[in-house]
């Protein structure tokens, strides 16, 4: 089993990457994080995956630990295979899934293509327990305050009825203050987000 390869990028191609290590190109497919960073001819790093099956052995690459940790959790679940995790990866990205599912918002995890309601409620029966349980985000303290707490929870229901989507809010609310009032969050998250409200 491979951990990582350090090498040159010598090609980047729609959804793969040749680097070259040790005189031999490694053909990785490659999550979108690192292909639209990269350059052709920069010294990398890709942490490996290494799927295995009777027709073929591929290698997948990601630029963190944790967008790899993912993408192997992503596996367990019936349904999804190694394209599909990655096109998860691509569109969502590894700590909005790992919001996603711990705050039970199916819909966020059906933006990615192949995903439909069933499997993002799988996904989330699944793996709710093992995401609470990793740092996935830097901000996972974040998520179970807002599931503690009553006023965090009207904050992200106030928020959610602005247009945005569960995982969204819960994602935008930071630490809750114990003094900070509902109307604070929300007009906190707002100017956090851009929207110019509030």
């Amino acid at each position: 089993m491979y951990s990582y390869i350090k090498g040159t990028l010598e090609e980047i191609l729609q959804d793969s990457v040749t680097v070259e290590c040790g005189g031999i190109g490694y053909s990785i497919f490659a999550s979108s994080s690192f292909t639209s960073s990269a350059r052709q001819g920069d010294e990398v790093k890709l942490y490996l995956y290494q799927v295995v099956r009777e027709d073929e052995i591929s290698l997948y690459g990601f630029s963190s630990n944790e967008e790899k940790s993912m993408f192997v959790r992503l596996l367990t679940v019936s349904g999804i295979g190694p394209k599909s995790a990655l096109a998860m990866l691509n569109t969502i990205g590894a700590r909005n899934i790992a919001v996603a599912i711990v705050t039970g918002d199916a819909k966020s995890l059906t933006k990615a293509a192949g995903v439909g309601m069933k499997t993002a409620q799988r996904l989330i029966l699944e793996l709710r327990g093992s995401i609470e349980n990793e740092d996935f985000l830097p901000g996972a303290q974040t998520v179970q305050t807002a599931q503690d707490s009553n006023v965090a929870q009207e904050a992200v229901t106030a928020i959610m009825a602005l247009g945005f989507t569960r995982a969204e809010a819960v994602k935008s609310i930071g630490t809750v203050e114990p003094s900070e009032s509902v109307e604070d969050i929300i007009r906190r998250v707002l100017v956090s987000m851009g929207s110019g409200k509030g």
